[in-house]
């Protein structure tokens, strides 16, 4: 042999001794309909094969979907749901806390859902546990809701929380504004209100902690108006435990 011979000449010359036609039979075909005729009809024998990635998520997404919907349709409706949005981190469970506190202040047995919702100057993006926060409050999935002093400053300016002379009297509120001045926010009216009161230094919420000192107890628009009651009485119960901290000081 004169020169080197490559691989791609020695495996054309083994086809062409072997007789085998490396086009594919789609390639086969000269007329263009045919061709794509063809081509679809052996995609359709082999459907698992060119469509498993889409039929694998829309199952997992449909399994999802199943999951979620006999959740909310099985979910036991709490009598009470408080959420801490703001700089807060659950150390342990809180609901066998709060429903034993209210239990002995009332005398009533009232099942609480507690949940956080992680909101912080100091996270680059908040958006999803804001849009959680808004669609529980769309679904009135919101009855109290404890924060710290730049998320009610937040929730007052954009009227999601009801000043507190609704459930308290006027001698409460009047103590909680005493107490803590800095609380007391203009509406979107230009009226001033005071909207929460600081439960800070109270065992409470003792199993809750965050990068503040402020646990700022309020009502939002968005309770559910069943569960008036429920809310006058824990909102009470909180208030009056407040009361002793502050009174003792």
């Amino acid at each position: 042999m004169d020169r080197p011979v490559s691989f791609n000449e020695i495996q054309e010359a083994y086809n062409c001794l072997m007789n085998i036609d490396t086009r594919s039979e789609a390639d086969k075909i000269e007329d263009e309909d045919e061709r794509n005729a063809y081509i679809a009809k052996e995609k359709a024998k082999n459907f698992w094969y060119y469509n498993r990635a889409i039929i694998l998520v829309s199952v997992f997404f449909a399994i999802f979907l199943i999951w979620g919907i006999i959740s909310i349709a099985t979910k036991e409706e709490a009598d009470l749901n408080l959420i801490f949005y703001g700089a807060f981190v659950e150390d342990q469970s809180l609901e066998t806390d709060l429903e034993k506190g209210f239990r002995n202040a009332t005398g009533d047995e009232l099942s609480v859902d507690v949940r956080i919702l992680l909101v912080s100057d100091l996270i680059a993006d908040n958006t999803e546990s804001r849009s959680q926060f808004n669609a529980m409050l769309a679904t009135k999935e919101v009855d109290v809701v404890v924060t710290d002093y730049p998320q009610y400053k937040y929730l007052v300016r954009y009227g999601i929380l009801i000043p507190l002379d609704e459930y308290l009297t006027d001698e409460q509120v009047a103590i909680a504004m005493e107490a803590d001045s800095t609380l007391l926010l203009e509406d979107n009216d230009g009226k001033e209100h005071i909207y929460g009161f600081n439960m800070y230094g109270s065992d409470i919420f003792e199993n809750t902690a965050g990068d503040n000192n402020e646990y700022i107890v309020s009502i939002t628009h968005g309770a559910n108006p069943n569960g008036t009651d429920n809310i006058a009485a824990f909102v009470t119960y909180l208030w009056d435990s407040w009361y002793e901290i502050y009174w003792n000081k």
